[in-house]
């Protein structure tokens, strides 16, 4: 009887140290992979998460992934550019890229709206004078873009439409807490979507 206890408890001792050896080897097989990360600011262009944006091509939000039907920049063979934006998303691309690109005769013709352009000529002044304002500030810019990633799919942005149109898009509380401007106004025009102005931080 006793010899026969011995027996059982040798095997289920070897049975035990097989399984840890085994699991052992399993588990230093493995290797921990991101498959893909996506940090709520990682699409915007020097945004800083602290975090690796990982994915496929096209799969990055935010500022720099903005594509597809309805929000574009085309150019043709004669190097003419055209501009689409069906999206506050696509107007915010499209205001980021013709500023920080410094591309003042695009940003004029299709990314500031008529209404804006009418008020500079009533004034007597150079309709130019507005890019090179946004050019001044495109820090401004980047900080408020940054804190909107995701345009008007933004959790926690206020959409307020003000008649005419138009609509503004503003951000509020801590997130506005350190910004010049915390929102800017935006009209349809032919289809379009074009940049009325941007909104000063009452705080």
């Amino acid at each position: 009887m006793r010899r026969a206890r011995s027996i059982a408890r040798a095997r289920g001792a070897a049975l035990g140290f097989a399984l840890g050896f085994a699991l052992a080897a399993l588990l230093g097989s493995c290797e921990e992979r991101i498959v893909s990360n996506h940090p709520m600011l990682g699409g915007l262009p020097g945004a800083e998460t602290g975090m690796e944006v990982t994915g496929p091509p096209g799969a990055r939000i935010g500022i720099a992934g903005v594509s597809g039907a309805g929000g574009s920049r085309r150019t043709d063979e004669n190097g003419t550019v055209t501009l689409t934006a069906r999206t506050p998303l696509h107007l915010m691309k499209h205001v980021y890229d013709t500023v920080f690109k410094d591309e003042p005769r695009i940003f004029v013709e299709q990314v500031l709206s008529q209404a804006t352009k009418d008020e500079y000529f009533e004034r007597g002044v150079n309709v130019m004078e507005a890019f090179t304002t946004l050019r001044e500030r495109r820090e401004d810019i980047h900080a408020l873009f940054n804190a909107m990633p995701r345009g008007e799919l933004t959790p926690g942005l206020f959409i307020e439409p003000l008649g005419g149109g138009a609509q503004r898009l503003c951000v509020y509380g801590r997130a506005a807490r350190d910004l010049s401007w915390n929102g800017f106004d935006m009209v349809m025009e032919k289809g379009n979507w074009k940049l009325r102005w941007f909104v000063s931080n009452q705080r």
